[in-house]
């Protein structure tokens, strides 16, 4: 899903592809969904949590204690990074894995929570 996002950000621009990716659609599968940050760690799109577009969470570490957005802006081509986040399917914390393709300025993400 990732690797797809990547593709769409880089053929159809930012302000198309993450207006698509914050609709959820195609790009939301139940609790797998497409999110962007940029290089200063600000949320650019998120496709279940509409509310984060626009923070800045490089500073702020998940619900065990790890910095996982600096450890994010910090791939240079692609990578996977673990970490704790609420899901969307029971709003609780749960382990999750998310593959990131970088595309310029941006890291275009989609991972599976770990139940």
């Amino acid at each position: 899903m990732a690797t797809k996002a990547a593709d769409v950000l880089k053929k159809e621009g930012a302000d198309k592809a993450f207006a698509a990716f914050n609709a959820g659609g195609d790009w939301r599968d139940g609790d797998h969904y497409v999110f962007v940050f940029d290089n200063t760690g600000t949320w650019r799109a998120s496709g279940a949590r509409s509310e984060l577009v626009g923070k800045t969470d490089l500073n702020t570490p998940d619900a065990g204690g790890k910095l996982f957005v600096k450890e994010i802006v910090a791939i240079d081509k692609n990578g996977w990074v673990d970490y704790k986040f609420k899901s969307p399917a029971d709003n609780q914390i749960h382990d999750k894995s998310s593959y990131f393709v970088r595309v310029g300025d941006f890291l275009v993400g989609a991972g599976a929570y770990k139940y």
